[in-house]
């Protein structure tokens, strides 16, 4: 991967900017929490289930391979 270690390392450090950018205003800290906080528990838990869905799919598709009708 070019630029390995500079690019994640910029990343990082430019989310560090917003967070503190966040802390200096008490507007938009809020806002932050009040749509932040269900957005992340939305994306985790279609995580979760796409995750528990491919689990249980993988195991059908090995199951149809060995019968041979997949």
């Amino acid at each position: 991967m070019p630029w390995f270690p500079l690019v994640q390392i910029a990343g990082l450090a430019l989310l560090c900017a917003v967070l503190v950018t966040m802390g200096l205003d008490k507007e938009t800290w809020r806002i932050s929490w009040i749509v932040g906080v269900p957005w992340l528990a939305f994306v985790s838990a279609m995580y979760f289930v796409a995750k528990a869905r491919k689990a249980r799919a993988v195991p059908a598709a090995v199951a149809a391979r060995e019968s041979g009708t997949g």
